[in-house]
């Protein structure tokens, strides 16, 4: 369950392959793919990120090591970096477009669909013995998968359904774990994404679980720019449409598992970010 494999990267390939057809001077040097939750580590993305940016200078006349890019699915270390690094690209999850989209100033210029789904939607598993609805849960321990900010965990996971600071909440490094502590008691909730949840018939304990609340649907991990003049972003989303139509594009998205790169605006992310704030 959530082991990396080659659809864990497929979002972080588009930052990078993206770059590929762009105009030199359009292309910011630092990129970031900030996705709590999504499969695989800083350490195991690395190489495949190093491989497709020495490829990326190389089509570019670039010098080697000039352009720099980091994956991270920790939620908390991304938070802290983003602010910092200030990439002038960067694939992010939903969470992090919620929390970072107004005081980085970021420009949604496409979302990425990875496993054919162009949206997410998050669960809240219990026992089948425990508690029967979120009201129940109030005062009780509860594990988020992949996601840190309290913000987001109420007002979108939860749709603003459980008073702020009612749940004693906890980010597990690793979702099985939490998924076995559930099963055995040591947590009455684990707060899920739809790949989570879509696997958990592998569990030999699957029957013993089940749902007690379904959020409403979040976006897709969005493309984003930030500091680039509109002509750029521009020349960058109408980069971006192709990269899985060219034949070269198309067997690397393929083998990726990106379903498709679609155009998205700041408009396409509107209701989420209604939903977050407060």
């Amino acid at each position: 369950m959530r082991r990396p494999n080659k659809s864990s990267f497929a979002v972080l390939a588009v930052a990078v392959l993206l770059a590929a057809a762009l105009p030199l001077g359009a292309f910011p040097q630092k990129m970031m793919m900030c996705l709590p939750g999504f499969p695989g580590t800083t350490s195991q993305a690395q190489p495949l990120v190093d491989q497709l940016l020495r490829f990326l200078e190389a089509d570019l006349s670039l010098e080697a090591q000039s352009i720099s890019g980091v994956y991270l699915s920790d939620d908390a270390e991304a938070s802290e970096k983003l602010p910092v690094l200030k990439p002038g690209l960067a694939v992010v999850g939903p969470s992090v477009y919620a929390r970072f989209s107004g005081p980085l100033k970021m420009k949604v210029i496409a979302r990425v669909e990875a496993s054919g789904r162009g949206s997410d939607t998050y669960y809240v598993l219990v026992r089948k013995d425990g508690p029967a609805s979120l009201s129940a849960l109030s005062g009780q321990s509860v594990a988020v998968t992949g996601i840190s900010d309290s913000q987001y965990v109420y007002n979108v996971m939860l749709d603003r359904k459980l008073p702020a600071n009612s749940l004693n909440l906890s980010t597990p490094k690793r979702p099985m774990k939490a998924l076995r502590d559930l099963h055995q008691g040591a947590l009455q909730a684990v707060v899920i994404d739809q790949a989570i949840h879509d696997s958990l018939r592998e569990l030999p304990f699957a029957d013993d679980l089940h749902v007690i609340h379904t959020s409403k649907p979040v976006p897709a991990p969005a493309v984003v720019v930030m500091g680039q003049t509109p002509a750029e972003a521009q020349r960058i989303g109408t980069a971006l449409l192709s990269l899985c139509t060219t034949t070269e594009g198309k067997a690397l998205c393929s083998a990726l598992s990106i379903s498709s790169i679609r155009k998205a605006s700041d408009a396409d992310y509107a209701d989420l970010l209604k939903r977050y704030r407060k």
